[in-house]
């Protein structure tokens, strides 16, 4: 366990986080309308709203700071989810992944998951998600555990009949992937982002804390419950960051041979269409780059985008 902790950290650190020099390369091939909307795009709103030091209603958020060494950081009310608020911290995009890698080793104890929820418009979309819901968290938690999963993948495949493709002849290492939540397009660290203490201990039930989905592509917060915890009892799979469109998770047992792995690319093809791109991605394509990978990225690009 150990062992299997710190491969965890550097996984976390290293993929989500990318090299500099990567992200320079990453910079200087962008496109040139891309460079130019992430210069023209207006600066996020603020973040939540602060919490008095006072307030003994966030004890037990407070506690879970102190015991990640975080302590001496304010609290703020992220969203609002019911007559629940979510609290949370405001962090530098850079120190967001170490604090949530902190804040993850006292779960048990707080009974809060952290996840990095992004920057002012990420957690704009979040909140406005969480106040026009008349579902509570716990109801979605019940219908995600009768949900049929298999039948739903079944008939999301059936529509988009992805193409199965050939099996490389070689498993490509896993490369470092960026955090979408955490970096900009240009890849450079996001000035600011909210590290969100979700009132649960399971991961899986994230998406019904911020009635993440129900847009072009993207599931219902149901699904997304259903699906995540059946990759949280499979493969160890957690959130750990969930952006305005994107879901980044860290894997501790990743798909190790040809069949788990194109089971698994079903899957997540059949909830993330955007897997596929233009149409030339094939599901052993995909497959193959699950194996080994000690992260994923799932996203759903929203019809209209600031």
């Amino acid at each position: 366990m150990v062992k299997e902790r710190v491969f965890l950290r550097v996984a976390v650190a290293a993929l989500f986080g990318g090299l500099g020099v990567w992200a320079m390369v990453a910079r200087r091939d962008r496109p040139d309308e891309e460079v130019a909307a992430v210069i023209a795009r207006p600066p996020a709103p603020p973040i939540g709203e602060p919490i008095a030091a006072d307030d003994a209603t966030a004890a037990t958020e407070r506690r879970a700071l102190e015991q990640a060494m975080l302590g001496g950081l304010p609290l703020v009310r992220v969203v609002e989810r019911g007559d629940t608020g979510v609290l949370g911290l405001v962090l530098a995009g850079r120190d967001a992944l170490g604090a949530w890698e902190r804040l993850s080793e006292g779960v048990a104890e707080s009974g809060r998951w952290p996840v990095v929820l992004g920057d002012g418009w990420a957690v704009r979309a979040h909140d406005e998600a969480t106040r026009s819901t008349g579902d509570a968290p716990d109801a979605i938690v019940r219908r995600a555990r009768t949900f049929d999963l298999d039948a739903w993948i079944a008939t999301r495949l059936a529509t988009s009949r992805p193409r199965e493709g050939d099996w490389p002849e070689e498993i490509p290492e896993p490369v470092p992937v960026r955090s979408r939540v955490v970096r900009d397009a240009l890849d450079l660290p996001v000035p600011e982002v909210a590290v969100a203490l979700v009132p649960t201990r399971d991961p899986a039930e994230v998406p019904a804390w911020l009635a993440f989905g129900n847009w072009a592509g993207c599931p219902e917060p149901t699904v997304h419950v259903a699906m995540l915890t059946r990759w949280r009892e499979r493969y160890g799979a957690e959130v750990v960051a969930l952006g305005a469109d994107v879901i980044e998770l860290r894997v501790a047992r990743p798909p190790a041979d040809r069949e788990a792995a194109m089971a698994l690319a079903r899957e997540q093809i059949a909830y993330a269409p955007d897997l596929l791109a233009d149409g030339t991605r094939s599901i052993a394509q995909i497959a193959a780059s699950r194996i080994g990978a000690p992260t994923w990225t799932l996203q759903w690009a929203r019809t209209s985008r600031r």
